[in-house]
């Protein structure tokens, strides 16, 4: 494990970069539990794409996001990579979802609840697998171990609180939005 941001200039874009990174693989667990848990939307889906996905493929997609945000948090390394890897994939999805026209009524990303594919989707992930990259390049993990175990605390606590933000910004805003625009 590395010594996280203490072994790095404390520079604000790093601490930013970093932060990203982990907010970005705590929603991708968040994610992937959605999925193992409730995995007909996300089949459906892809289903539409002409991807041969059932529940039980489905389910192991879901087990293998969350196993790479947990070791992409705690160990960083090539599971940085392949989470970025994960981001670029999903902004592709929602991406050519969006410019086929494809009218899916989730894009499957959290399980059942419904979540609209939208351009905050793809800007999203696309923001994610960036700084999920770049720490990847700088030899960084994302939690940073290294620190005193009341500032792992405390960063690990904003990073969760920033993965639920982001969630509520990409499901439940735009529902939200949808209510109040037709009421």
């Amino acid at each position: 494990m590395g010594a996280g941001l203490q072994s790095k200039a404390f520079t604000l874009r790093v601490v930013l970069v970093v932060s990203i990174s982990a907010i970005a693989l705590m929603l991708l667990g968040v994610s992937g539990i959605a999925k193992a848990v409730s995995p007909q939307p996300t089949a459906i889906a892809l289903n539409a794409f002409q991807f041969p996905a059932n529940v039980w493929v489905v389910r192991v997609m879901g087990v293998g996001e969350l196993v790479i945000a947990v070791f992409g948090l705690v160990q960083g390394g090539i599971w940085l990579l392949a989470g970025a890897i994960a981001f670029v994939s999903f902004a592709a999805f929602v991406a050519s979802a969006l410019a086929r026209g494809l009218s899916l009524e989730s894009c499957g990303c959290f399980g059942a609840r419904r979540t609209p594919p939208s351009v905050l989707h793809v800007v999203y992930n696309t923001t994610a697998a960036i700084a999920i990259f770049v720490t990847f390049a700088i030899g960084d993990v994302p939690i940073p171990w290294g620190a005193s175990p009341s500032e792992v605390v405390l960063f690990a606590s904003l990073a969760a609180i920033g993965a639920y933000l982001s969630y509520f910004l990409l499901v439940d805003l735009p529902v939200l939005s949808q209510l109040s625009l037709g009421s």
